[in-house]
């Protein structure tokens, strides 16, 4: 029997629910484990190739349950009573809060009892003693807020659905580019968007620190652990030409009110027709940046704060696209490098994040 806190199991819950896949042909994805060992409370969720452990430090007995996940949370996170008792009760696993509620538990079908959860992780740290990087909570936060929309969305070139993890963190889906400047892994190697997404779920002081054994990753940290495929394929990440492009240098630069761009770009959005592709003009002139729809039925000139060297450059680009990265700048204002004709380059020095946008040839 199981006896915790309604509030400190909806906390865990809130957590291990996002690792669930809900593939209905895959049984564990639509699953929860529940186990107590060592006092020590794990929940365990799958999508089948990513696997999230929750942990939370508990005194009670042995327990060990799988059931439903989608049910089972949703009656968790509407309980209000101060307490939540768990009990297995052969084939059935009992909840009793604000009144009684009784899950069918996953049996094993050829020996009887109950359905033993996957654990990949376990393994893996019980015989890896060496990490190959550490991440902390505040990495993770800048690569999902900065380098995210960056990340390739459709399988044109498969390795650019991932992170690419070295000397720098970067991601592509060759029309933008996100660079965090920091070193996380001894060893490069490439992180699947879901992956890091996961990782989210993080909230502890001390850095996670990273494995690789097995064709699996492992990010293990005081309270989650989060264990999927080493992505294979990184040889054909360009790193080498990214990053060639990421120092290149630009002829002019100027300084914009970050807010004052996005509010600029929400109204010139009205103007964009379904025919104009999300595309628009821009041009760097002596008084600031015009921004304009294609049919030119929106215009605005947005003065700069600051600029050096501002030679007069036109060029078009997604306004989505621009808006993605303006908002993942953390600053007041933003720094903005152009005049190649080719693209625009953005520079986070709060973060150590650069983003190149490419425009519309």
């Amino acid at each position: 029997m199981l006896k915790i806190s309604t509030t400190k199991l909806q906390e865990l819950i809130s957590k291990a629910i996002k690792g669930v896949g809900n593939n209905k042909l895959i049984p564990r994805t639509t699953d929860i484990a529940i186990r107590v060992k060592d006092n020590v409370l794990t929940l365990i969720t799958s999508d089948d190739d990513n696997f999230l452990n929750i942990r939370e430090n508990i005194e009670s007995d042995d327990f060990y349950a799988v059931v439903q996940a989608d049910q089972f949370s949703k009656l968790v996170m509407r309980t209000t009573s101060e307490n939540i008792t768990l009990e297995r009760k052969d084939s059935i696993l009992e909840l009793k809060g604000n009144g009684t509620y009784t899950f069918s538990l996953e049996m094993d079908e050829n020996t009887g009892d109950v359905v033993e959860y996957p654990d990949p992780s376990q393994q893996i740290l019980s015989i890896q003693q060496t990490t190959i990087g550490k991440i902390d909570v505040s990495t993770i936060r800048t690569i999902l807020g900065a380098i995210k929309p960056s990340v390739a969305i459709t399988d044109d070139i498969p390795t650019y659905t991932n992170y690419y993890f070295g000397d720098v963190v970067l991601a592509t889906d060759t029309f933008k580019i996100g660079c965090l400047a920091k070193k996380i892994t001894a060893t490069p190697i490439l992180v699947s968007a879901k992956l890091m997404e996961l990782l989210d779920v993080y909230g502890g002081e001390t850095p996670m620190d990273i494995y690789k054994a097995d064709g699996r990753l492992v990010f293990h940290g005081d309270s989650c652990t989060v264990c999927g495929y080493a992505i294979e394929g990184i040889e054909s990440f360009a790193v080498d030409s990214i990053m060639a492009y990421m120092d290149k240098e630009y002829p002019s630069k100027c300084v914009l009110p970050k807010q004052a761009v996005l509010q600029l770009l929400d109204r010139l959005s009205l103007f964009v027709g379904a025919f104009d592709d999300g595309v628009v003009d821009m041009a760097f002139t002596g008084d600031g940046l015009q921004v304009s729809s294609q049919k030119s039925d929106s215009v605005e000139i947005l003065p700069y704060v600051d600029s050096a060297l501002v030679e007069d450059s036109v060029g078009r680009l997604y306004l989505e696209m621009f808006r993605a990265q303006v908002k993942a700048q953390t600053g007041d204002n933003i720094q903005l490098y152009f005049g190649d004709n080719k693209s625009l380059k953005l520079v986070d020095d709060n973060i150590n994040v650069t983003s190149i946008v490419s425009l519309v040839v």
